[in-house]
């Protein structure tokens, strides 16, 4: 593997340079897990508006502020999320209150420094990493990808699979092995690319295993 942080921070330096495709990227990274972190905080129909709210308001006045010295990139993301939803609810407050106009202390203020993320945001960060996996093992390994599909996600016995895919239960059985074996590679990989420090990646990675288990056992 290449040297910690390297691929995602060189990304963030581009965008903090300008770049226009490092910034679409920053954005096609972090979006989803944004977005799916709002949703689950009531946002309700307004949720895609919000993300992007947040995205917008994290390349125009927090993304200059990154640095790999300071904390994660991940927690400058959520300190921006949570600033867009603390402004959101201030607005919905207002307006029950009778639509009186009220001064949102987040538009003079946004977020400077990284801040933990909590748990809901750093499984949905999870999420987006399995979601990058899998699509990577559907690209390189598609039989070990289809066969892990069917027995771990659809649940069908392995001699089904093996019907459904004209092979032998045996290397279904090598097949799923394989993929797992293989998603914990890729999944290890990009945890390394974003990582700050060796105790850095460490803590990422067990984060990772209290999510989704081992993901080498034996299938």
């Amino acid at each position: 593997m290449s040297g910690l942080g390297a691929t995602h921070w060189t990304l963030v330096e581009a965008a903090q340079r300008g770049d226009a495709a490092a910034l679409r990227a920053l954005c096609a990274t972090y979006r989803p897990a944004v977005l799916a972190w709002l949703e689950r905080r009531g946002v309700g129909p307004d949720a895609e508006d919000l993300a992007q709210e947040a995205l917008v308001r994290l390349l125009e006045a927090a993304l200059a502020r990154a640095d790999r010295e300071r904390g994660r990139f991940r927690g400058l993301v959520f300190a921006v999320a949570r600033h867009a939803l603390l402004r959101h609810r201030e607005r919905e407050a207002a307006q029950k209150r009778g639509g009186g106009r009220v001064e949102v202390r987040g538009d003079r203020d946004p977020p400077a420094a990284p801040e933990e993320p909590d748990d809901d945001f750093d499984r949905e960060w999870l999420a987006v990493l399995v979601e990058g996996a899998l699509a990577r093992l559907a690209r390189e390994h598609p039989p070990w990808f289809e066969a892990l599909r069917r027995f771990a996600v659809l649940g069908q016995p392995q001699a089904e699979v093996a019907a459904a895919l004209a092979t032998t239960t045996g290397a279904v059985k090598k097949q799923v092995l394989r993929a797992r074996r293989r998603l914990g590679e890729y999944l290890r990989e990009a945890v390394w690319q974003y990582s700050r420090s060796r105790g850095d990646y460490e803590v990422e990675l067990r984060a990772l295993a209290r999510l989704l288990g081992p993901l080498d056992a034996p299938a």
